[in-house]
């Protein structure tokens, strides 16, 4: 579901929206950069084991905010590098973001098993590849468009995940932008919705839900995850991640 036009939510993304209160907000402070030479960005987990011939998707860099606004503004040609700025973790980001505090709420489910909270802000034309998260998820867009394509994990089978072992599991090996439909056939079947979700938005997405992401402009975006549901596990271990 989709929680919209929360006083709370529509507060924050009007300050967020201030390129001026966001530079002092951040004081100049270098943050994590995911760098990709494409506009693809697929995540890994680095304590996994390697496969041979494999190389890491993306890179880790550090970056200033003003810095990668530059960047962000500069260019969407998909075949160009992109960034995707991450927000330093702290105190600053409850008290921006009040609607998450570690309380029950209609964002916080479990407010004991909450993880924190993340923020990513994406240039126009990035795409995160579709995978599943192994909690709750609550994902506030506080600047910009994303698409989501969102799937059941009952479409699991179809697809084509990355081994459990394998750096990127959790995420589909397809090149959703240009899927090799010969070598997958089981994909074209596959039952996707999707939504675009705008400033002051809040998605809900429930515990094994596959999310495919679509920057549509340069955005700001913050998560929270408050423990899980298993309801959707089964699917899950039948596909063997």
């Amino acid at each position: 579901f989709v929680i919209r036009d929360h006083p709370q939510v529509i507060r924050t993304a009007e300050r967020w929206n201030d390129k001026t209160y966001m530079k002092r907000l951040l004081q100049g402070r270098s943050n994590n950069v995911d760098f990709s030479n494409n506009n693809h960005f697929l995540f890994y987990d680095q304590s996994k084991r390697r496969p041979p011939g494999w190389k890491e998707p993306t890179e880790r860099v550090r970056m200033r905010y003003d810095e990668w606004l530059d960047r962000a503004a500069a260019s969407d040609d998909p075949s160009k590098p992109h960034w995707y700025f991450r927000l330093n973790p702290g105190k600053y980001l409850h008290l921006e973001l009040n609607f998450f505090q570690r309380i029950k709420s209609v964002f916080i489910v479990e407010p004991k098993r909450q993880s924190g909270i993340f923020c990513r802000f994406g240039m126009k034309g990035i795409v995160a590849e579709s995978h599943f998260d192994e909690s709750r998820n609550m994902l506030a867009l506080l600047g910009g468009k994303r698409r989501y394509i969102l799937s059941h994990p009952d479409q699991c089978s179809k697809m084509s995940l990355f081994p459990n072992d394998h750096p990127s599991h959790r995420h589909s090996s397809l090149n959703w932008s240009n899927p090799d439909w010969d070598a997958n056939p089981d994909f074209a079947s596959t039952k996707v919705n999707e939504i675009v979700l705008q400033i002051g938005d809040v998605l809900y997405l429930p515990t094994h839900f596959f999310h495919f992401i679509v920057s549509l402009t340069t955005n700001y975006q913050c998560n929270t995850r408050s423990g899980k549901d298993e309801k959707y596990l089964n699917y899950i271990q039948a596909c063997g991640d």
